[in-house]
């Protein structure tokens, strides 16, 4: 039972980062537009400042997709649970060999 609601939660977790790279993708596509926008309206577009607004958030998406899409990477949940278990075996054996 508590592996299942252990399980339920990790899922839970990973929907609500999945949702919100979604609602930051959307807010991020509103924002460039609305930058480019102004930038025509001031400028005609002479200097595409706007670029700049939408390369940073492309570069946050980008880095933020490769967080929550990639395949449990280096730093997943779990590479932070084999070091939990090592850590824990490591602590017993040094108390075991105290002991001895």
């Amino acid at each position: 039972m508590d592996q299942n609601k252990h399980s339920y939660e990790r899922a839970q977790k990973r929907v609500q980062e999945i949702k919100n790279y979604y609602i930051f993708l959307t807010i991020s596509i509103a924002t460039v537009i609305m930058v480019g926008g102004i930038n025509y309206y001031v400028n005609e577009w002479r200097y595409p400042w706007f670029l700049w607004v939408a390369f940073g958030c492309g570069l946050a998406l980008v880095i933020g997709g490769i967080k929550i899409f990639a395949v449990d990477g280096r730093l997943g949940s779990h590479w932070e649970q084999k070091k939990i278990k090592e850590f824990m075996e490591r602590e017993e054996q040094q108390n075991n060999s105290r002991w001895e």
